[in-house]
């Protein structure tokens, strides 16, 4: 063997090469081998490689050399124990010698210790990326070029909605797109495995869950043909950011109803007083004229329409100021009935009105004017609906019981008074009908609606403990059902007031109103009732006036808002002069005086306009009757 193997020979061989026998006997080594092992050759000869390799049983010896006499070579890793008992790594190739004489095996040794210390090395290094990546709040997976995920870390796995890495590898990235994205998704990841870098997208990610969220990604080619990509989880930052956006859409309809409540306020005052002229007039008119006669007729006409606008006068400012209304038993069949003159006025002649309201279908606790509201709204749209074509507006008042087949989701159970308002019109499509009870949404052209009509039915019927339900489709008009909780009693019965209350003994009452039209209607109305009427247009000449004569005058009504001193500043100078006068301020709107703070400086009520001659005729008997 030395022959075929001469030890000079060998020891030109820049790694350790040992010779051993069938048996696993070391017949030969050269230097190489001798330094790595510690040993000189003639003692490293003779030894089994069982004293040179750790942990190496008899068994594991017989494999491999089975192993090598049938396949004629082998490579395997291995620890090899010194003289001194240390180890180091090593790699060995093992061949199998055939020719004359004894087989042979020669192993050719390679210290391995700086592979192992390089190995080491990058399994730490991969080590401390990994917990590196791990310790990101956003999500990282790499994937290859069939889109497929190669890698992902914890975060990662936690945004997906999976438990452990082995859930999500190997899974496909499109997958996880929302199907409206993928397209789009599709052709940015094949642009950036062309090795363009991706810019930061918005995209709608599906968890394992099947839960959606939103997140921001942006992706980066990497050697190899694959692609790393961040993923920042934003579902609660975009959720915030819709509730801000909604918060502040909420904030700007708050603005525009607050401009309509200080528009109200503003022009109320003026309304009131033409209303006032108006009612004031038409009163007197009626009082002149025959019982019967078309002429009272017409006037009883105009001043229950003023009437009825004083009371939306009256319900807008109680909007503005945030203030409840004024609730009472009302029969809904006897309201709505009021209201088919205004109704029938309004409506083209192309609209046919078909009413169904029953006398029996019961009293709600509402103000009347809540009610008048309701119907005039829903008047108003069945009637634009049918602008064109005609049709027929249908209004039914009857009783409805909860639960019911047609009742809405959330009444509570009991008796209910359902006002329903059905026209034939073009109907809503679904689009349309999901949003028809939102302020401000319209689909009539500008300056044709405000889009407030069906949110304050809506916003009424929930103040009054009732809801709305809408049945439409398009061409197939549209049916609007009011459900009002139902009263056990019946509205009391309205006692009405006189025509006149006839003042005894001609009281003499001072009358301050800087507006002409309402001072001639208001003089009119009491001349009517009795009463010697003495009349200022300023408080200033009203006082000049008053301080002439105190005792010339039983009592004095004055407007609220008269020019320089207003009418809270003259009670108390009437008052300072003669204590005890009967003073009654009217005002059409007043955002510094109510009537707790009028009776606070000595008034004796504080009336609104416009006033009818019944509401006259009551409180000047009342402030004269208790002087």
């Amino acid at each position: 063997m030395t022959e075929r193997f001469p030890p000079k020979l060998l020891d030109l061989a820049p790694v350790a090469v040992i010779l051993h026998d069938r048996d696993a006997y070391v017949v030969e080594a050269n230097e190489e081998a001798c330094r790595s092992l510690g040993y000189t050759r003639d003692e490293l000869v003779g030894k089994h490689v069982r004293e040179l390799v750790e942990g190496m049983d008899p068994d594991h010896v017989a494999r491999m050399q089975e192993h090598v006499r049938t396949r004629g070579s082998a490579t395997y890793r291995a620890i090899h124990r010194r003289k001194d008992g240390t180890t180091f790594p090593v790699e060995t190739h093992l061949a199998l010698v055939r020719g004359e004489g004894p087989v042979r095996v020669v192993a050719f040794v390679r210290d391995a210790s700086e592979n192992e210390q390089a190995r080491a090395a990058l399994a730490a290094s991969e080590e401390r990326y990994r917990l590196l990546l791990d310790l990101l709040p956003d999500g990282v997976v790499t994937y290859d070029a069939q889109g497929r995920i190669t890698f992902v870390n914890a975060a990662g796995v936690q945004a997906i909605g999976a438990s452990r890495p082995e859930d999500v590898i190997g899974l496909s990235v499109l997958d996880r797109v929302h199907a409206e994205q993928r397209a789009s998704v599709a052709e940015r990841m094949s642009r950036t495995l062309q090795g363009e870098r991706g810019p930061t997208l918005v995209q709608r990610l599906l968890r394992l869950d099947g839960r959606e969220i939103w997140a921001e990604t942006r992706a980066a080619p990497l050697a190899g043909g694959s692609v790393i990509a961040v993923i920042r989880d934003v579902t609660e930052r975009r959720l915030a950011d819709e509730d801000r956006g909604k918060l502040m859409e909420r904030l700007r309809q708050a603005e525009k109803i607050e401009a309509l409540g200080t528009l109200a306020g503003g022009v109320a005052h003026d309304f009131n007083n033409v209303l006032a002229a108006i009612l004031g007039h038409a009163a007197a008119l009626a009082d002149e004229l025959p019982p019967g006669s078309v002429g009272r007729e017409d006037a009883e006409h105009i001043a229950a329409a003023a009437r009825r606008a004083k009371g939306v006068v009256q319900q807008i400012l109680a909007f503005a100021r945030r203030r409840p209304s004024e609730a009472a038993p009302v029969d809904v069949s006897a309201c709505i009935q009021e209201d088919l003159a205004l109704v029938r006025a309004a409506t083209p002649a192309n609209v046919e009105i078909a009413v169904r309201a029953a006398p029996d279908a019961g009293a709600v606790q509402a103000d009347p004017t809540q009610l008048h509201q309701v119907l005039l709204n829903l008047a108003a749209n069945a009637r634009d609906a049918m602008a064109l074509r005609g049709g027929v507006l249908a209004i039914a008042v009857e009783r409805a019981s909860v639960p019911g087949p047609d009742a809405p989701a959330g009444l509570a159970p009991g008796s209910y008074v359902r006002l329903s308002v059905a026209d034939t019109g073009h109907g809503m499509d679904e689009a349309t009908r999901a949003r028809a009870f939102e302020p401000y949404f319209t689909t009539k052209p500008v300056g044709a609606g405000s889009g407030l009509g069906l949110s304050v039915v809506h916003g009424i019927a929930a103040a009054l403990g009732g809801a709305v339900s809408l049945e439409s489709a398009a061409g197939e008009g549209t049916r609007v059902d009011v459900w009002l909780p139902r009263l056990d009693a019946p509205a009391p019965a309205t006692a009405e007031a006189p025509a006149r209350a006839v003042a005894q003994a001609r009281r003499r009452v001072l009358l301050v109103d800087d507006d002409p039209p309402v001072a001639r209607a208001l003089s009119r109305m009491l001349a009517s009732l009795g009463y010697e009427v003495t009349t200022d247009d300023t408080a200033e000449a009203a006082l000049e006036r008053f301080r002439a004569a105190p005792e010339a005058f039983d009592a004095v009504l004055t407007d609220q808002t008269l020019p320089r001193m207003g009418g809270d500043e003259l009670t108390l100078a009437l008052l300072a002069i003669r204590p005890g006068l009967p003073v009654l301020i009217c005002t059409g709107y007043s955002a510094r005086l109510d009537e707790a703070e009028a009776r606070a400086i000595g008034a004796r009520a504080l009336l609104p306009k416009p006033l009818d001659l019944a509401e006259l005729a009551a409180a000047l008997s009342a402030a004269i009757g208790t002087r």
